[in-house]
């Protein structure tokens, strides 16, 4: 029963993060709307005709398309700048939906669907063999297609208006920070796509993308860390499947190349990454007890004129040095830190002096959710790490 994974809430809309954008298209342009049943009838109608949308989520905002319509999706590749080997995602409402799109054997599609009643709506990405009917640019000629159903109430009620399946990578650039605000979509992608209507649903509340699972007959893959942990897929499947073999890809020291074909996103080095030089910093090795120079790679300056991102207060003692400290979470709270991610990384992207920012190296992870938070973080560095030692 859905009682094993009853800690699993994915659904509030978040804050409102209205900063003061134009919410209509009476100058023309993109335009950001709210979501009342009109702009949403308005959005469907859009999909409907090839054109894109950006909705939110409970992980990210994401860039919809008609995932049954290949010119739809091409213009999410050309809006957002992605390469073509890089797969999309596909939203539907429910997994009788995503059985139009998937194949498999029976038991991957067995316990793809034992996945699917237990965890589903939620940040769970399902990978399967792809039907004919999904479009080669969709799964990036891999022949597994990715699919998941939204949480989101703004996303649901998106999907049920136009009853269409929906591809819907992050509403971003490629490779940028991904967007947990409205604004964060309209900063990246607006001027590239003039007719492109955003939906408002406040913040994405989980704040980081979802877990991405490969589903074989024997065992599962995690292809991605995200807010569905290890734990929740044991718990999912303990009754019907007890002892299923779940392993993890390793993509940190193997990461996907740009030449290779990929089943699932995020396998690549480099991603969510701001426009300015990001490092690790792993402040357990020692941190000067005054001054401080930074050095890593081709970057080499003061304290004073580096960011730091913290977790938990680890680096705190450099918080009067650096230029500008945020602690993604002081109490150690992984929900928190996943939360408040991305839209940090977007905040070190504020400081023009900045000659680079310091992200946190969180040791000993033994939180899933915590190790998806490191994941993004090491990807948003491309795995390289930094020192701060006496001048």
């Amino acid at each position: 029963s859905k009682a094993t994974v009853s800690v699993l809430n994915w659904q509030g809309e978040g804050r409102c993060a209205w900063r003061g954008m134009c919410r209509d298209d009476a100058a023309g342009g993109a335009c950001v709307v709210s979501s009342t049943d009109a702009n949403l009838e308005r959005a469907a109608q859009q999909l409907q005709s090839g054109g894109l949308v950006a909705f939110p989520t409970e992980t990210v905002y994401g860039l919809g398309a008609d995932a049954l319509n290949p010119k739809a999706a091409a213009r999410i590749f050309e809006v957002k700048g992605r390469p073509a080997h890089d797969p999309l995602i596909v939203h539907v409402v429910e997994w009788s939906d995503a059985e139009k799109l998937v194949e498999g054997t029976a038991a991957q599609l067995a316990v793809a669907g034992c996945l699917a009643r237990h965890l589903w709506p939620g940040p769970l990405t399902l990978v399967l063999p792809a039907q004919a009917c999904v479009p080669s640019l969709i799964h990036a000629k891999s022949g597994w297609v990715g699919v998941r159903s939204p949480a989101h109430p703004v996303a649901r009620r998106l999907l049920q208006a136009c009853r269409l399946p929906l591809a819907a990578p992050s509403a971003n650039r490629f490779n940028h920070v991904s967007p947990t605000l409205p604004e964060h979509v309209m900063a990246d992608l607006s001027e590239r796509d003039p007719s492109l209507l955003v939906v408002d649903g406040g913040a994405s509340s989980v704040g980081i993308e979802s877990t991405v699972l490969k589903v074989h007959s024997d065992h599962l893959e995690i292809l991605r860390c995200g807010a569905v942990t290890r734990q929740h897929l044991e718990g999912a499947l303990c009754e019907e499947y007890p002892g299923f073999a779940i392993t993890e890809r390793d993509t940190h020291s193997k990461p996907k190349r740009m030449s290779e074909v990929m089943e699932g996103p995020g396998q690549m080095l480099t991603h969510y990454a701001p426009n300015l030089p990001a490092f690790l910093l792993d402040a357990s090795r020692g941190l000067p007890a005054a001054g401080g120079a930074v050095a890593a790679g081709d970057v080499a300056c003061p304290v004073a004129e580096a960011l730091v991102i913290d977790f938990r207060g680890a680096a705190a003692a450099l918080a009067g040095r650096c230029l500008a400290y945020k602690d993604l979470s002081a109490a150690g709270s992984p929900e928190e830190a996943a939360a408040a991610l991305f839209a940090t990384l977007r905040w070190s992207e504020g400081y023009p002096a900045a000659k680079c920012v310091l992200l946190p190296v969180i040791a000993a992870v033994d939180v899933d959710l915590l190790k998806a938070v490191s994941d993004r973080l090491f990807r948003a560095a491309s795995g390289v790490h930094a020192t701060v030692a006496d001048h």
